[in-house]
């Protein structure tokens, strides 16, 4: 058990990109006895064991992603626990880093009233049933601006330069977060100036078809250079957003962003995630 949480993120955080809306929920399922449930409910031992358990989750998942964890779980009775056997989990990361990106928050909660895993010959954790969870991302500006260090977004520079064709030299991209919508300050250089320029540029989140788009507009005045921009697709190409949506790619589980939007300086990204059995 002392594994779940570590599991659970992991799966967010390394998610699939097959759609997550086929989850099934167990309509039958076999736990302990109304009796067993009583005598573990009216000792107190299920309480007990499920706050100890919250508390190892809690640790375990701050030794993997490092950042603030608060796990709340609803069992069904003590023995039930131990044999992987839970009504629900609601956890919350804060801070939390995942392969070098800070993450501001993570909220995960189960949609399922009985969920269940074990450990396989090969000493690993996987879930008996499907394990589906709605999950929210929380991302800063400071966050944001991490993901222009991965070698993703840098080689996607570099093909926007190419693309440029020696009009303009892209040097470097930083994002704020204001006004409920995202700000690209673009530090540019023009052909024989080598003096760099900045190019603000606000942008309107839209999120379609499984997509995050922006729709911009120059802030400070410079048309030709922005409409240069437009016309190579350059910050729909180098949108921080898509990259901040691929923290839920992987071939392993099944994840659909449901929205992505702005609220109180913060870029949210809300998904539906499924752990198949």
């Amino acid at each position: 058990m002392k594994k779940l949480l570590s599991v659970i993120f992991l799966g967010i955080c390394f998610g699939g990109c097959a759609l997550a809306d086929d989850y099934i929920c167990p309509s039958t399922y076999i736990i302990n006895s109304g009796f067993s449930k009583f005598l573990s409910n009216a000792s107190g031992s299920n309480f007990l064991y499920t706050k100890l358990l919250e508390h190892t989750l809690e640790k375990q998942a701050k030794k993997q992603f490092s950042g603030h964890f608060d796990v709340k779980l609803k069992s069904f009775s003590k023995k039930d626990l131990k044999e992987g056997k839970f009504k629900s989990i609601t956890a919350t990361g804060e801070n939390i880093k995942v392969d070098g990106i800070s993450i501001d928050k993570v909220t995960i909660n189960s949609l399922c009233d009985f969920n269940q895993f074990t450990k396989n010959e090969n000493s690993k954790y996987e879930f008996v049933t499907d394990f589906p969870a709605d999950v929210t991302f929380e991302l800063t500006s400071a966050n944001i601006n991490q993901i222009k260090n991965l070698p993703e977004f840098k080689e996607k520079l570099e093909k926007i330069n190419s693309q440029l064709s020696g009009f303009l030299s892209v040097k470097d991209t930083n994002f704020d977060i204001k006004d409920g919508k995202l700000v690209y300050d673009i530090d540019y250089t023009l052909p024989f100036s080598p003096k760099e320029q900045r190019l603000s540029v606000t942008s309107d989140i839209m999120f379609f078809d499984n997509t995050v788009y922006n729709q911009s507009e120059a802030a400070n005045g410079k048309s030709a250079v922005m409409n240069f921009l437009k016309l190579t697709n350059a910050l729909n190409y180098i949108n921080p957003l898509d990259f901040s949506a691929k923290f839920l790619q992987n071939n392993n589980i099944a994840t659909r962003i449901k929205d992505v939007y702005i609220r109180d300086d913060k870029v949210i990204i809300e998904a539906l995630l499924n752990i198949t059995k």
